[in-house]
């Protein structure tokens, strides 16, 4: 009976223990210290903004990219061992890849390698084996990326920046044998063609990520082939995209009479301070660097609607952390912190209004405070979308959407949806207030935010089982353990319970030789 009740205290004991650490592993607020794996805070700060931009176009989405040539290849040195580091960047939420490719004229085959590589004498700069380092195995590694991520928590667009270089090298131990890009890219997982994609009119991200179960967009972005080259420019453009950024060139200008052009805004993170925010949603905008940017030059690039691709070299890549943290054009830095609570179910408004499940605009980004602060309201014209308006009185979260009947009739209680939407609101904040009420909440569930008081969290039922089985294994294990230790007690019985009746005569032995009565 002993025996069953230490199984019993050891398996609430290990239940416990398991309990705890399932929530240990979701409270890291800051990238850096997460690294290398994205931090609780940008895990949900990443699901938000693509929800709540659902109904958006793709064009509207805005991610933060690398150039994993500089910023990798150039830093770690061009081997499959680096290849673990752009998967750490995946891992982390980069959702765009600036991939220089290199076509060799004399053996006509594609490599990951720059010339320098192949000819340098200096063992840390040289380009490993093509056996293991080329093309197909950094598609091994995006794919391994798409496929642990295909689910509704964490599915995400990936660009893939293409850039394409011709090179002379005849020496024929880098020989890849990849002659055509098309072969390579056709592999990629969840891949968008020009076949799915119709230009005039561009799918929204629901459409795209959840309905058709696409992801991965490939854009020929940046064309220094020779124009003498033996390459077949039209060869792979089935499956990557032009960029209407090549379309200055004679070359591309014929290709593309065959072959749709995607719009795309390429523009140097230098010149972002003379660009102002537009609502022209026609094309996709990217502004890349020629290395180190600035913090706030960074920032103005997401505010403005322009994903930007960092070509920074760091001495340890974890210092993208810092650019990282600022990679939302919605929740301000640090935002939304991170709550290791559940449901409200069965919480009173009393209640409820102390907890902090609630967002407001500031002019830096959404914040998260308690839902029984007072605060005026965002208010949002029904009708016309990009038209918003302040409250007149402030009120808590619970009763805000009151506040914007007074405004008029067709306006309601607002949540930006795009980077555009975002600009208008923050340019109606009044420099009285600290921030406006909007519609988001997870008062549902915590950490799941979403839009509408009374919204239901999606992921709720995904999100409890996956925690139930990380708490109830570690300690179905241990006690399963300790099951077969006292399984084992049984059949190994300690030598006085293996020799009781023994015993037992030996004691009556003894006692019947002692003398009774008192010693004279």
């Amino acid at each position: 009976m002993i025996g069953w009740n230490c199984v019993i205290l050891f398996f609430h004991c290990a239940y416990f223990f398991s309990y705890v650490n399932a929530g240990a592993n979701f409270t890291t607020l800051h990238q850096q210290e997460a690294w290398p794996n994205l931090s609780s805070t940008r895990a949900v700060a990443i699901r938000t903004q693509r929800d709540i931009s659902e109904n958006a176009t793709i064009i509207d989405d805005v991610v933060v990219g690398v150039n994993i040539t500089s910023t990798v290849f150039e830093s770690f040195g061009y081997t499959s061992e680096s290849l673990a580091e752009i998967n750490t960047l995946l891992d982390v939420g980069v959702q765009a890849l600036y991939i220089d490719l290199y076509y060799n004229e004399y053996s006509r085959d594609w490599s990951l390698c720059p010339l320098e590589s192949l000819i340098t004498n200096r063992t840390s700069e040289r380009c490993e084996s093509p056996q293991t380092f080329n093309i197909t195995s950094l598609i091994g590694v995006i794919n391994n990326f798409i496929s642990l991520t295909d689910n509704v928590l964490n599915t995400n667009p990936l660009y893939l920046l293409i850039s394409v270089h011709s090179i002379v090298y005849t020496k024929s131990k880098y020989i890849t044998e990849i002659h055509y890009l098309e072969s390579e890219f056709q592999n990629l997982n969840n891949l968008i063609t020009p076949s799915h994609l119709n230009i005039t009119s561009i799918p929204s991200l629901q459409e795209m990520l959840f309905t058709d179960n696409l992801r991965t967009l490939a854009i020929l972005i940046n064309d220094d082939l020779l124009l003498n080259t033996t390459y077949k420019e039209n060869s792979g453009l089935n499956t990557m995209f032009i960029s209407s950024s090549l379309l200055g060139t004679q070359r591309w200008k014929q290709i593309s009479d065959n072959y749709p052009t995607l719009p795309v805004a390429w523009k140097d993170i230098d010149d972002i301070n003379n660009v102002t925010i537009s609502n022209d949603t026609s094309s996709f905008r990217f502004t890349y660097s020629r290395g180190d940017i600035s913090l706030d030059t960074f920032v103005r690039s997401i505010k403005l609607g322009y994903s930007p691709i960092i070509s920074q070299i760091f001495s340890k890549l974890s210092d993208i952390s810092v650019y990282l943290e600022y990679a939302f054009w919605s929740w301000a830095v640090y935002q939304p912190t991170f709550e290791n609570t559940g449901s409200t179910t069965d919480e009173t408004s009393s209640d409820i209004a102390k907890l902090e499940r609630c967002a407001i605009i500031t002019t830096s980004g959404w914040k998260v405070v308690k839902c029984g602060g007072r605060y005026r309201v965002l208010c949002q014209n029904s009708e016309k979308p990009d038209t918003f308006a302040v409250s007149k009185v402030s009120s808590d979260f619970l009763t805000a959407s009151e506040s914007c009947y007074d405004i008029g009739s067709n306006y309601v209680i607002a949540v930006p949806t795009t980077v555009f939407e975002q600009d208008k609101a923050i340019a109606v904040i009044p420099s009285t207030d600290t921030g406006l009420w909007i519609d988001v909440n997870s008062l549902s569930s915590s950490n799941c935010w979403v839009k509408g008081l009374s919204t239901v969290c999606p992921y709720q039922k995904t999100i409890s089982k996956m925690i139930f089985i990380r708490m109830i294994t570690p300690g179905a294990v241990i006690a399963f353990i300790l099951l077969l230790l006292l399984i084992l007690l049984q059949f190994n019985r300690v030598p006085v319970h293996q020799n009781r009746r023994r015993w037992r005569k030996l004691t009556q032995e003894q006692a019947a030789k002692e003398v009774e009565g008192v010693p004279s």
